[in-house]
């Protein structure tokens, strides 16, 4: 079932570098918490940001039909993009009934994956525009 009201969320999310480098998601300017996930921190690298961007259309797609896209379980060759090689979706898990997305792809010859759920989609999707600004 498609639905749109995680886009009035916009102003809850932000991204700032952490001491150590990494970027770092933020919920009204607060860490994570136990919002989704065992770790308090929601943070990544720049070549998985670089991944996450560059399927901001996917991840808009996944959050709005709540999960059910994509409707398959194994890994799924992405085609046009820079960095990303493949798209997977696996089954169930405690964060939220739908799964979990893990992108995969290849930067200066070097393999990444980006695991997260519903959750960390909508917190990326909201911080992509900072998270860009991070990367410049």
């Amino acid at each position: 079932m498609a639905t749109n009201s995680w886009k009035n969320k916009h102003g809850l999310f932000s991204a700032v570098r952490d001491e150590k480098g990494k970027i770092e998601i933020l919920v009204n300017g607060e860490n994570w918490g136990l919002r989704s996930g065992a770790k308090s921190k929601f943070r990544f690298g720049d070549q998985d940001a670089m991944m996450g961007l560059e399927m901001l259309d996917e991840l808009e797609k996944y959050i709005s039909e709540e999960g059910e896209w994509p409707d398959w379980n194994d890994a799924k060759k992405i085609e046009g993009k820079d960095y990303v090689q493949t798209l997977e979706k696996h089954g169930h898990d405690w964060e939220n009934i739908n799964g979990w997305l893990e992108i995969n792809g290849i930067i200066n010859q070097m393999h990444f994956t980006f695991q997260f759920g519903i959750q960390k989609a909508i917190g990326f999707y909201h911080a992509a525009v900072e998270i860009e600004h991070l990367l410049d």
